[in-house]
């Protein structure tokens, strides 16, 4: 049996300032120093045969402090570049409360916890990860194939990555779509039952349309999906201007389009409450399995949506690409209803606002890992 210890550095002194840190060369906190010998303590029976650190003083002090611990400071120490910390580019030295006040908790969040998504002038893990794995393979292996045992100090994100691969985690085959319902629409506004009527967007969804853009602008999209309801295709239209991704190609589809409301297109939502009882219009609205008159049920929609989508937007998503989805409020509530395998039950309240991205992250079997809106 091989073994390999792995350490992240101590607290750093901008960790105590809770900042972006990345490859800015800042030393220990007192804390950090403590932790240092703390780790030592933990290793008195360990004998190393080689110890490898970043070149960044944080990693290269916690090791230090260690070796002198257990006693081991003429060990063979080899500092490379490629373990250290993830690049947080222009986030570099900013205050995360006040990061996330700037840009959005969720945008930060994004940026510190998905795979492939770079913050701002910075890597992504999967950037960090394609320079890590190489050198373990080529460096840290090796020793231990040889029977050595290697001290590994580094980074937190430089660790995740090491540690995704050595556990054969999914990070990097992590698949992402982003959903997003379209803005407004005019009888949106009206409040009445729209299902397949093509009605515009009113001028708040355009300012939707355009939020949701600004919400992407980090994301690069391989293909798009909408439905031929002008609604959506006009919101998907105002998003890919935004992000400067016009030459998409986008696939319209009526197995896309919102849910067909039959008999109560175009009616008041509120009259038709009065006319019918309340209970009743929620129970069209909301219930899985009970039609409209002259209309489909939400199972009914999903009969058609989710086909459609294990034929044409998996295989993109399989094949490593990352597709934007435009459509309706209950094209996609039966969307969400696969990938996060809910019941009919478990749909009768969940609601898809306007204009709002919401991201999916799926494994290799095309089960949804996490899902947030942006």
């Amino acid at each position: 049996m091989k073994q390999v210890v792995l350490i992240r550095h101590g607290e750093s002194q901008w960790n105590l300032e809770n900042r972006f840190t990345g490859w800015v060369d800042v030393p220990l906190s007192p804390k950090g120093e403590r932790e240092a010998r703390t780790a030592g303590a933990k290793l008195q029976n360990f004998r190393f045969d080689c110890a490898f650190t970043s070149v960044l003083i944080r990693a290269i002090h916690t090791l230090e402090i260690v070796l002198e611990v257990i006693a081991q400071t003429q060990l063979p120490i080899e500092k490379t570049q490629a373990l250290n910390e993830r690049l947080y580019g222009e986030l570099q030295g900013l205050n995360k409360a006040e990061t996330a006040e700037k840009y959005g908790a969720d945008q930060v969040k994004l940026w510190r916890r998905s795979y492939d998504v770079r913050p701002p002038g910075g890597e992504s893990l999967q950037d960090t990860a394609e320079r890590v794995v190489p050198y373990y393979q080529q460096h840290i292996w090796p020793r231990l194939a040889n029977g050595e045992t290697p001290l590994v100090v580094a980074h937190g994100n430089s660790l995740r990555a090491l540690v995704m691969h050595l556990d054969q985690l999914s990070g990097e085959r992590m698949k992402q779509v982003v959903l997003i319902r379209h803005g407004e629409s005019q009888w949106n506004l009206e409040n009445r039952f729209t299902g397949w009527v093509d009605v515009p967007l009113s001028p708040k969804g355009e300012r939707e349309a355009r939020t949701a853009g600004a919400k992407l602008q980090n994301f690069r999209f391989d293909c798009a999906f909408t439905s031929v309801l002008i609604r959506a295709i006009h919101t998907l239209e105002i998003v890919l201007e935004v992000i400067a991704q016009t030459q998409l190609p986008i696939e319209k589809t009526q197995a896309l389009n919102e849910r067909l409301y039959g008999e109560l297109q175009g009616l008041n939502k509120a009259e038709t409450a009065e006319k019918y009882g309340a209970d009743q219009v929620k129970l069209w609205r909301r219930s899985y399995d009970v039609r409209p008159p002259g209309g489909e049920s939400l199972q009914d929609t999903a009969e058609r949506v989710v086909p459609y989508y294990q034929q044409h937007i998996w295989p993109r998503l399989a094949n490593g690409e990352t597709p934007l989805v435009v459509a309706h409020g209950n094209s996609l509530r039966a969307l969400v209803m696969h990938l996060d395998q809910l019941s009919g039950e478990d749909v009768l309240e969940l609601n898809v606002p306007t204009g709002a991205p919401l991201l999916y992250e799926l494994d290799d079997h095309g089960q949804a890992v996490a899902h947030r809106y942006l």
